[in-house]
């Protein structure tokens, strides 16, 4: 497209010039199209094999869902059965805290009985001392 309109850019473009430009631009567009067209089918060729191999990997690695979920129930399963061990060894440790404190009780009034026998029995002694002129020295 060499001519005087390339030299003075000023000048009116003519209609030869603007054909010649729209048939080069229609015979490019034609073999970027012909080649995008080719090369986006090798490229989805190419990604379709990468992607299946990605998601075989994948599930072998990944959660689904639906693993997720059976997880969920097995924690909640064990987590129950965990809860309720929890609560039947709660139980025994108060039932034996309940043991203790009656046999503590027991323990405790029979210690009181004793020590009022005792006390009794120290003031008995101390009265037949006392009538019998028989006084222990420190008593």
């Amino acid at each position: 497209m060499e001519n005087k309109n390339q030299e003075n850019l000023d000048q009116p473009v003519t209609l030869r010039h603007f054909q010649e430009f729209t048939g080069l631009t229609q015979k490019n567009f034609k073999e970027f199209t012909g080649l995008t067209q080719k090369n986006f089918k090798e490229f989805t060729e190419v990604n379709e094999k990468r992607f299946k191999e990605f998601t075989d990997k994948a599930f072998k690695i990944f959660a689904t869902k639906q693993d997720l979920r059976e997880t969920e129930e097995r924690i909640i399963e064990k987590t129950s059965i965990q809860r309720n061990e929890v609560l039947s060894s709660n139980d025994e440790v108060a039932k034996k805290l309940d043991t203790v404190r009656t046999e503590q009780k027991s323990q405790y009034a029979c210690d009181k009985r004793q020590d009022d026998k005792l006390e009794e029995l120290d003031e008995r002694v101390v009265r037949v001392e006392i009538k019998t002129g028989i006084a222990i020295a420190g008593s």
